[in-house]
């Protein structure tokens, strides 16, 4: 049996080059009810003057909530009848958990609905909540308000209301971005590209995620470098709140070729109370200092219960002593182990494209594998495989030694942001290697000798 487990994880060591390169499916997954299919051939301002102007179009945002998925926000499109007095918000980002949704999300394939409901209750449900809530009205002639609500109508009818959703490319926020450019004939895209942002994807993601440094590291171990590349303020609009800032700051051209700004005042209807939830204005770079943090206590807690075990003098704290050195041993490298097959996974057999070409299974490699069957002995007080979990940490030191050196001699190829994943592994790598030999004790370097 131990043969059989040493050969596939050797295998799965020699495989992981392959995994960094990606197994990207052959297949794409049709999305026929996409932004782009479903505005094709769209002409807002191709229709005849309507004289009544009986419709008002709002977009409205909406902050944070408790669950993981809300945590960036939420956005959707409001039309007020003003003949019957009805609001109807037209949402982008309705999650069916019907049977099979979790298969489905853990191979890439996120279908999403898009529902009209009335705003009033959707609006009042957001108060209950206590989040942030925020409207401004769209400043668009009363015809295009009107083929925007035709439009809006037929991407909720049973047909053409699901829709395959993308973190950065198709959610809630860019489908309305699209919809507000094609009523302003392409004019607001054309602005938000000519505006390059010094922040990239992941550090955009990082503003609502920082709050909470454990979720922040996971999503940046599981995303690529394919998020660390320069953007423009057309693709940071996959966040609702800098959607709103952008259409706050934006005028189009009118047909009399006059400027006019796309909305008016901002008004809150609802207001987070402070403290309610994780202060997200932490920094990334506090979020990483308290990883780094955590990340040196562990390394220092297992250096000092190694000392202990090699040192003592009492067999009852020598097994104490080797015991708790092997329980986070064991909990460090199987969390590791975890993300490395999960990450493996996306990466090979699912259409989560944020995820090829992760270099971070070349940080936390197969041999985390191996290290946590190693660990797994010194829980019954078995220290026999000590230079073996001694000798994978020094092998995988080197790895992410020679790792850091590509990443600074090319640059261009390897462009991933995963310093943070670096400066969180590499002590405990360290901790467990022979290069702490001499913090040990004399009585280990006797053992050696």
């Amino acid at each position: 049996m131990k043969q059989i487990l040493l050969l596939c994880t050797t295998l799965l060591l020699f495989l992981t080059p392959i995994s960094a390169i990606s197994l990207i499916p052959q297949h794409t997954v049709d999305n026929p009810n996409s932004s782009v299919n479903m505005l094709s051939g769209e002409d807002f301002w191709d229709t005849e003057a309507v004289d009544e102007n009986r419709y008002r179009l709002y977009l409205t945002t909406m902050g944070r909530d408790d669950p993981l998925y809300v945590w960036f926000g939420h956005t959707s499109l409001v039309v007020e009848d003003t003949k019957s007095g009805r609001e109807v918000m037209y949402d982008f980002g309705i999650i069916s958990f019907e049977e099979g949704f979790y298969r489905a999300f853990a191979l890439g394939r996120m279908w999403y609905l898009t529902w009209a409901t009335d705003a009033n209750m959707r609006v009042a449900m957001a108060s209950a909540d206590q989040r942030n809530i925020s409207t401004v009205e769209l400043n668009l002639p009363q015809k295009v308000i009107v083929e925007v609500l035709r439009h809006l109508n037929t991407v909720t009818d049973k047909e053409h209301s699901t829709y395959l959703y993308h973190y950065y490319d198709e959610n809630c926020s860019t489908r309305i971005r699209d919809i507000i450019d094609t009523s302003v004939k392409g004019e607001f895209k054309q602005h938000a590209e000519s505006i390059a942002l010094e922040a990239t994807l992941r550090e955009l993601v990082a503003m609502s995620t920082a709050g909470s440094p454990a979720v922040m590291w996971a999503l940046d171990f599981l995303q690529s470098g394919s998020i660390d590349t320069e953007i423009t303020l057309w693709q940071a609009m996959f966040l609702p709140r800098i959607l709103e800032e952008a259409v706050l700051e934006f005028s189009y051209t009118a047909a009399d070729g006059s400027s006019i700004p796309l909305t008016g005042v901002r008004e809150v209807l609802s207001v987070e109370p402070e403290g309610l939830r994780p202060d997200m204005a932490q920094s990334r770079g506090r979020a990483n200092l308290i990883l780094f943090a955590g990340s040196i206590l562990l390394a220092l807690a297992s250096l000092l219960l190694k000392r202990g075990y090699i040192n003592a003098r009492h067999l009852l704290r020598q097994t104490i002593s080797l015991r708790l050195y092997g329980l986070i041993t064991v909990t460090w490298t199987f969390v590791l182990s975890a993300f490395l097959l999960a990450t493996v996974f996306l990466m090979t057999f699912t259409t989560h494209d944020v995820t090829y070409f992760n270099e971070n299974i070349l940080i936390a490699s197969p041999l985390v594998i191996l290290m946590f069957f190693t660990a797994l002995p010194f829980l019954v007080s078995r220290e026999r495989h000590m230079p073996r979990m001694e000798k994978l940490s020094n092998l995988a030191l080197w790895i992410s030694t020679v790792h850091i050196l590509l990443k600074v001699l090319l640059p261009e190829y390897l462009i991933q942001d995963n310093a943070n994943i670096f400066f969180t592994i590499l002590p405990l790598y360290l901790a467990n290697s022979t290069y702490v030999r001499p913090l040990l004790g004399k009585a280990e370097r006797n053992e050696q000798d």
